[in-house]
């Protein structure tokens, strides 16, 4: 098999790898326990976003048993920061893997690289 198809086959392993990491659970200071991911993360803070242009002083999220919360904005808002900074660091991740691997010269570099997320 060629190194071209090495690098191939570990890119789809950081892909993969990323994919089970991304929207994972994520536990709040309440021991809430949220949706994880970046499709959460968009969800929580266009709800967030929405009270505060409506002058609510509260938010109702759904946590990941799907039951209602209700939180202020600064309670949302830190929920909203907990799932945004999980993805971002996972997807971080990712794309640090997806360089060392385009970086990797031959197969000992690539052999090298630690897959995780």
């Amino acid at each position: 098999m060629s190194f071209n198809a090495h690098k191939k086959i570990a890119i789809d392993r950081v892909n993969i790898a990323f994919r089970e990491a991304d929207g994972g659970k994520i536990t709040d200071a309440n021991n809430v326990i949220w949706n994880g991911g970046y499709n959460s993360a968009v969800r929580l803070d266009a709800a967030k976003r929405l009270a505060v242009e409506l002058s609510q002083t509260t938010v109702t999220f759904f946590d990941i048993d799907n039951l209602p919360k209700s939180l202020s904005i600064a309670d949302a808002e830190t929920v909203v920061h907990l799932v945004a900074i999980d993805f971002q660091t996972k997807f971080a991740a990712k794309q640090t893997l997806l360089t060392a691997i385009e970086a990797a010269v031959d197969e000992t570099a690539l052999a090298a690289i630690n897959i995780t997320i």
